[in-house]
């Protein structure tokens, strides 16, 4: 274990011990605790070799907001959000 992860271990231990007014909330914060503390490691996307087509639709809106100027971009977001 880490130095640091040692550090907030023992700060947030005693934190949640001094703050705790029943079991229950000392168990959730404990819980809360490892939960943040976890060193687990995430886990990547798989890659996906099909390739997505999409619409005619979506293609041709996306064509189209590409050659949209800048304040073009700025009219259609403004526009966008009024809807």
């Amino acid at each position: 274990m880490s130095v640091l992860r040692q550090s907030i271990k023992c700060y947030f231990t005693r934190k949640i011990s001094h703050y705790s007014l029943d079991l229950h909330h000392y168990n959730y914060s404990q819980q809360r605790l490892w939960r943040y503390c976890s060193t687990a490691a995430i886990s990547h996307p798989t890659s996906d070799d099909s390739v997505k087509v999409y619409s005619s639709k979506i293609t041709s809106i996306v064509e189209d907001i590409a050659k949209l100027t800048l304040i073009e971009v700025a009219d259609l977001n403004e526009c966008l959000k009024k809807n």
